[in-house]
């Protein structure tokens, strides 16, 4: 038994919107796959990973080690309200402009739970105007987000941040927020650490999605369509996978805030900022790209996140100003450097290598 098993699983299958369910049901098996090929390449004492949406209607996600697994679970208000946090995005047809909005019309979203976030008000629908090429481009951009909440809790397995609290005598549980009020000190640079290195797994980790959508550009028109043209297709899906996670970040800090909860999330920009520098060290391994390009790109998106962050009240506009994005990336800066220098002291039981 474990902490975790007193949430109740969600019932995916009975969900009566068919979008909605194909969508929940193509991310489990995709999780699960994916930590079956966990297990099988680094044993993880032989433990293995079990992986549930849970019925809580708030923003969260938790992992646990128990005697002989580690379980990941998933609020299910996580995916549909990043389905609507993109599709928000995409209504505007100034966002990604080069995106079809012809045929525009309103969509109705059925919401199958009660969820908790003052964004939605206790609604059960919302109404968004989209068409079927954008309506697929917030799709994707959702999928990208939602599977790095996934990835991020593989980080924390992988770098043995479980073991690690419970050789500290602490409960094997790590869970994204916590109700209760965090007392001043408690963020230390161990907490941060943590969290830093679960992103760098999961980082590493998105870059094979990336890798799947550059090359269906090619082959696949309405990929295309969003992540193309193919002459720029490296540096248009890298920009657009960035800037869904810094929404990601961003609608977490703002959940956080505004559910009274707590973390030890860095900033939303200094995730980006070291996110970002991650995904491009990776993928320049793998492809030659114009970075500076695609530097650009991510800019422009940036720019159209925040308008929707800052209308959502989920980011300050203060924040996003240039000082703002400069302090983000002296920040980053020193997390990066305290990975080199104190790292191996939050990973003492890590399953990789931080290289």
């Amino acid at each position: 038994m474990g902490i975790s098993e007193d949430f109740e699983i969600y019932d995916i299958d009975a969900i009566q919107d068919d979008g909605i369910r194909i969508q929940y049901q193509t991310l489990r098996k995709r999780f699960r796959s994916l930590a079956k090929q966990i297990e099988s390449i680094y044993k993880l004492d032989d433990k293995h990973i079990e992986f549930h949406f849970t019925v809580d209607g708030t923003f969260n996600a938790s992992v646990e080690m128990t005697d002989d697994k580690y379980r990941i679970q998933m609020s299910n208000a996580v995916p549909v309200l990043l389905m609507i946090l993109f599709d928000k995005l995409l209504s505007d047809n100034q966002s990604l402009p080069w995106v079809s909005s012809e045929g525009t019309g309103e969509v109705v979203y059925d919401i199958p739970f009660s969820i908790k976030t003052s964004d939605l008000r206790q609604r059960q629908d919302w109404i968004i105007e989209t068409n079927k090429i954008r309506a697929f481009a917030s799709y994707t951009l959702a999928d990208i987000a939602t599977s790095f909440m996934f990835l991020h809790e593989l980080g924390h397995v992988l770098g043995g941040h479980l073991k690690d609290l419970e050789a500290r005598n602490e409960v094997a549980f790590h869970v994204e927020f916590n109700m209760r009020e965090t007392s001043q000190g408690q963020h230390t640079w161990l907490h941060q650490l943590r969290e830093y290195q679960a992103d760098s797994v999961g980082a590493y980790l998105v870059t094979h999605i990336i890798e799947e959508l550059i090359e269906d550009v090619s082959v696949n028109e309405r990929t295309g369509a969003v992540f193309g043209p193919a002459e720029v297709a490296a540096e248009n899906t890298i920009a657009l996978a960035v800037m869904a996670l810094y929404g990601l970040f961003a609608y977490v800090k703002g959940q956080e805030r505004k559910l009274k909860r707590t973390s030890s999330h860095p900033d939303p920009l200094v995730r980006a900022v070291y996110t970002r520098d991650l995904i491009y060290q990776i993928m320049q391994s793998h492809h030659a790209f114009d970075i500076e390009l695609s530097q650009d790109m991510l800019q422009a998106r940036f720019d159209e996140m925040n308008t929707v962050l800052v209308a959502l009240e989920l980011v300050d506009p203060t924040s996003v100003t240039d000082d703002g994005i400069e302090a983000a990336t002296s920040l980053a800066t020193k997390l990066d450097e305290l990975q080199k220098t104190r790292g191996d002291q939050a990973a003492r039981f890590a399953f990789i290598d931080w290289g």
